[in-house]
This record gives structure tokens, C-alpha cells and sequence, in this order.
């Protein structure tokens, strides 16, 4: 746990968050208001989870829609690699 509440792996999570743009929680924080109050964000965070009292917010359910079906000779879209 201590490897977990490090102030140096909060803030390598952070960045990961900010570049993969993450979208708002069902809190309703995006990661701009995060960004405004990062540090004090973070060290709370860091205390959570150093008291054995962090509990995450749930996941937001998002439906994805399914692709087309690929026709043969569609060039739009390819094989994965």
C-alpha cells in the first residue's frame, strides 16, 4: 500500500489521467477542476489511502456502439496488426 500512496505514483497516475483525457466521474470532476486543485487533490488522496479509508467512486457505464460489419474490399478499415 505504501507504493500505492506515494506522492511520486499519485502524480505518474495523474499524468496518465490528464493525457488519456479522462472525462468527468459521476462526481462530476473533469479534469480541469482536478488540475486547478492538484496537489491538495493528491494529498488527499494520499491520506485516504494511507488511513485505509479511500473508497473510489463507481464506474460510469457507457454503452458502445458495435461497428459495421467490414465488407470485403473496404478500405476504411483494416486488419489489426
Amino acid at each position: 500500500m505504501a507504493r500505492i500512496a506515494d506522492m511520486a505514483n499519485l502524480h505518474v497516475a495523474w499524468r496518465a489521467v490528464r493525457r488519456n483525457r479522462g472525462d468527468a466521474g459521476l462526481d462530476g470532476m473533469t479534469v480541469q477542476t482536478f488540475q486547478a486543485h492538484v496537489e491538495t487533490h493528491l494529498q488527499r488522496i494520499q491520506h485516504e489511502l494511507q488511513a485505509h479509508t479511500y473508497t473510489p467512486t463507481a464506474l460510469r457505464h457507457v454503452a458502445l456502439r458495435k461497428r459495421a460489419e467490414r465488407q470485403p474490399g473496404d478500405s476504411a478499415t483494416g486488419p489489426v496488426c
